[in-house]
C-alpha cells in the first residue's frame, strides 16, 4: 500500500514509523525533507527503541507525495487543515482514504470537497500516544499507547473498514464511533491548553512582563483544572442538546483522565512524564518574560479548537459561559492571530444546517 504522511512533526513521524514497519511504501510530505533520514524509529521514555521502519522518502513535492497514495494521514496542526486540503485535492481519486489526526478542528469541513470527489474522510478521536520529537527527522519519543483507538468516518458505512486498517497499521485495537460529531465535540487537548493559557495569562496586558517561564504541564494548577472541567461540562451540554445523534462515545476529560475533581486532574497532568518538562509558550527578553502569541497552542487551540465548541453552542442557544469568557479573552489579546474556523464559510448558518451536514 502507498501511504503518504502529511506533516513531519512528532505524530507524522510516529505514524510513518508504524506504517513503514509494516513494509508499506511511505512518503512523508514536509517543508523540511532534507532533515529526514529514511530510517526512522520511536523510543520509549527509557530511550529504548520500540518501533523501527524505513520510509521511501521525504519530500516537499505534493505530486510525489500524494499522486499515487492509497492512504493519507494528515497530521498537520488544525490551523493548516484548509491549506492541506487544497494541496491534496488535485490528487484525490475515488476510494482514497484520508485520515485526520486528530479528527477535530473542522477538518471534515475543509476536506468535504475531497469527499465529493470520492475520497473517504475519517478521523481518530485522539492520537494513539503522546509523542515528542527526540531527533528531528529520525526519532520520536512516545508515551503509553491508548488501550483503544476511537475512529469515525464521515460516512459511517466506511468506519469499520477505516478503523480496521488504522488499527492494523498502528497496532492498537479500535472502537467504531457512530457519528463524526463524537470527534468534533470530544474535549481534546484544546480544552486543556486554552484553560491553562487563560489561567496563566488572564492578567496580561501590553508591555507586562513575568519573572520566569513556568512549566506548562509540570506546574499545572487546580485553577487550570477547574476551568478545563467547566469547559468539559459545557461541551457535554452541547452534546446533550444534539440528542438526534448518538454521541455516547465522545467521552469527557473525567473519563479520559480517570478523575472526578480538579485536584485529581491536576495530579494526572503533572504526572505525565513525557510532557512535564515543557515550558509555557513564553520568551525571555532583557525586560523579562513575555507570551509568545505565535506559538502553536495559541494559533491552533483557540481558533480551531475552542472556537468550534463556542460556535456550536451559539447555534444551539447554549450559554457556555466559561468557554465564551476564555474565547473573549483570547480575542482581546494584542498581536494574536484571529484566524479561526468559521461555520459560515462552509454554509452552516443555523442549527438546521449543522444537523443536515452531520446527517449526510
Amino acid at each position: 500500500m502507498n501511504i503518504a504522511i502529511a506533516g513531519g512533526g512528532s505524530i507524522g513521524t510516529q505514524f510513518a514509523v508504524h506504517c513503514a514497519e509494516k513494509k508499506h511504501n511511505v512518503i512523508i510530505y514536509t517543508s523540511n525533507p532534507t532533515a529526514f533520514s529514511t530510517k526512522l524509529c520511536t523510543v520509549n521514555e527509557n530511550s529504548k527503541i520500540t518501533h523501527f521502519g524505513e520510509i521511501k522518502s521525504a519530500t516537499n513535492d505534493a505530486a510525489e507525495a500524494f499522486s499515487r497514495a492509497d492512504w493519507i494521514f494528515v497530521t498537520v496542526p488544525q490551523y493548516r487543515l484548509a491549506e492541506m486540503a487544497s494541496i491534496i485535492f488535485p490528487y484525490v481519486k475515488p476510494g482514497l482514504k484520508i485520515c485526520l489526526v486528530p479528527g477535530a478542528g473542522g477538518g471534515e469541513h475543509f476536506f468535504s470537497k475531497c469527499a465529493e470527489r470520492g475520497a473517504v474522510i475519517y478521523g481518530l478521536q485522539r492520537v494513539p500516544a503522546e509523542a515528542r520529537v527526540l531527533d528531528y527527522g529520525r526519532s520520536v519519543m512516545t508515551g503509553k499507547y491508548t488501550d483503544k483507538l476511537r475512529v469515525a468516518a464521515f460516512d459511517p458505512e466506511n468506519t469499520d473498514d477505516c478503523a480496521d486498517i488504522a488499527s492494523y497499521l498502528l497496532g492498537v485495537p479500535y472502537e467504531s464511533v457512530p457519528n463524526y460529531l463524537s470527534l468534533t465535540l470530544a474535549p481534546s487537548n484544546a480544552v486543556l491548553n486554552v484553560s491553562r493559557l487563560y489561567t496563566l495569562l488572564k492578567d496580561y496586558e501590553e508591555s507586562k512582563t513575568y519573572i520566569k517561564i513556568p512549566l506548562f504541564y509540570g506546574e499545572w494548577d487546580n485553577e487550570s483544572s477547574e476551568t478545563a472541567l467547566k469547559c468539559d461540562e459545557e461541551i457535554a451540554e452541547i452534546r446533550d442538546a444534539l440528542d438526534m445523534f448518538d454521541l455516547s462515545m465522545a467521552g469527557s476529560l473525567k473519563e479520559f483522565y480517570d478523575c472526578e475533581t480538579p485536584e485529581e486532574l491536576t495530579e494526572r497532568i503533572r504526572g505525565a512524564e513525557l510532557s512535564k518538562g515543557i515550558p509555557a509558550p513564553m520568551a525571555a527578553t532583557a525586560m523579562g518574560c513575555i507570551p509568545n502569541f505565535t506559538a502553536r497552542c495559541f494559533m491552533n487551540d483557540f481558533g480551531f479548537g475552542l472556537s468550534v465548541y463556542v460556535q456550536t453552542a451559539e447555534l444551539l442557544g447554549i450559554d457556555a459561559v466559561t468557554m465564551k469568557t476564555v474565547m473573549k479573552w483570547y480575542r482581546s489579546l494584542p498581536d494574536v492571530s484571529l484566524r479561526e474556523f468559521n461555520y459560515r464559510d462552509h454554509g452552516i448558518n443555523n442549527i438546521d444546517d449543522l444537523i443536515k451536514f452531520y446527517s449526510a
